[in-house]
C-alpha cells in the first residue's frame, strides 16, 4: 500500500488535493485505526495538510466508522 500511495503522489499535480475514504477494522476485539494508517502513509509520501475526518456510522459493530483522509501537494 506504501508503494500506491508514493505512486498517486508522483501523479498529483502541485496543489491537487487526494481523498481517500477507509472503514476501521476490528479483528479478535482489536481495533485496527486505518485512517490513521492511511494518514502517516500520505504524510510519508509528502502530502502536506492531512486531515482525517469522521463520514459515518458504519451499521456493523458499534466501534466501526467510515472516514475521509486527504492531503495535498504542495511545492
Amino acid at each position: 500500500m506504501r508503494q500506491h500511495v508514493r505512486g498517486i503522489y508522483k501523479v498529483v499535480k502541485y496543489g491537487g488535493q487526494m481523498n481517500y475514504v477507509v472503514g476501521n477494522s476490528k479483528f479478535y476485539d482489536v481495533l485496527l485505526p486505518v485512517e490513521q494508517i492511511f494518514a502517516a502513509m500520505f504524510r510519508e509520501a509528502g502530502f502536506n495538510d492531512v486531515a482525517v475526518r469522521t463520514l459515518r456510522k458504519r451499521t456493523s459493530k458499534k466501534e466501526l466508522y467510515e472516514y475521509l483522509v486527504s492531503g495535498t501537494k504542495l511545492m
